[in-house]
Order: structure tokens, then C-alpha cells, then sequence
């Protein structure tokens, strides 16, 4: 996997720019299912997503594109992903928390389990939120 760029305050503002125009284009096309820009012809959920993009790079962060469909994932690759290290991952690996596939000596992830894992680890911290709010009223604490 190629290093992740870092996004320079030109090319963010760059991005912001380009994203507010695709932005606009894509609301006047939206019933069309594709648009026009000088030639290029772009399905507009191509559209959407190269917005996505530029609306990430406009803040500074990078961003990196995998293929949905059968991706797999290296350990590092799901600790980007997830935000964590990646030693950290092996030892979810390790006790079964994430689902993978041994090629030769490495671990693979597929997509679908790192998002699902993702995803569940985010409920669970809403969960966890919500009862540590539902606390602070019975204890009134002064939070609203």
C-alpha cells in the first residue's frame, strides 16, 4: 500500500473549492444519472464520491480508496482503518474479536469484517455514552 499524502493548506483550499463546485453540479444533475465536465462524461455516483474525497482533503486529512467487494486488508491497513496500532489489532486477531485469512505467514483482513468491527465498536461507545448520560441526570449532575 502506497504511503498516505499529506494535504497542503493549497491543496486544501483547492479542495473546498472543487467540492463546493461538484456539489452544485451534482444538484443540478441529479436526475440525469451522469454529468458532463469538458468532455469527461462521470456517472454521478462517481460524483458523490469524488466529493467525499475532496471533502476530507479540504480539511487537511488524507484519504485512501480500496475496492468494496472482496477487499482484503493487512493488519496495518485495519489499524488505519480503525484508527488503533497495529499491534493492537493482531491481539483482536488473536482472541477472535476479528475474523482473517493466513496467507503464507500473513495475516489478511476482509473489509467487510474490519468495517463490521468498526461499526460495532462505535455502537458500543454510543451505548456506553448514553448510559454514562442517563448517570449524570439521575446524579444532576447540571448537564442537559
Amino acid at each position: 500500500m502506497k504511503h498516505l499524502p499529506i494535504i497542503t493548506q493549497e491543496q486544501q483550499n483547492t479542495a473546498l473549492l472543487s467540492a463546493k463546485t461538484l456539489a452544485e453540479l451534482q444538484r443540478k444533475n441529479e436526475n440525469n444519472g451522469f454529468v458532463q465536465i469538458e468532455g469527461l462524461v462521470l456517472p454521478v455516483v462517481a460524483l458523490e464520491l469524488l466529493k467525499d474525497i475532496l471533502d476530507v482533503m479540504a480539511v487537511g486529512k488524507s484519504v485512501m480508496v480500496l475496492p468494496a467487494e472482496d477487499a482484503m486488508l493487512t493488519t496495518q491497513e485495519v489499524a488505519d482503518l480503525l484508527h488503533v496500532s497495529r499491534p493492537y489489532i493482531v491481539k483482536l486477531i488473536e482472541k477472535g474479536d476479528i475474523p482473517h485469512q493466513k496467507v503464507g505467514t500473513h495475516r489478511r483482513v476482509a473489509l467487510a469484517d474490519a468495517l463490521a468491527y468498526k461499526n460495532a465498536m462505535y455502537q458500543d461507545r454510543e451505548n456506553n455514552l448514553a448510559i454514562l448520560a442517563e448517570e449524570a441526570q439521575k446524579l444532576n449532575l447540571g448537564y442537559v
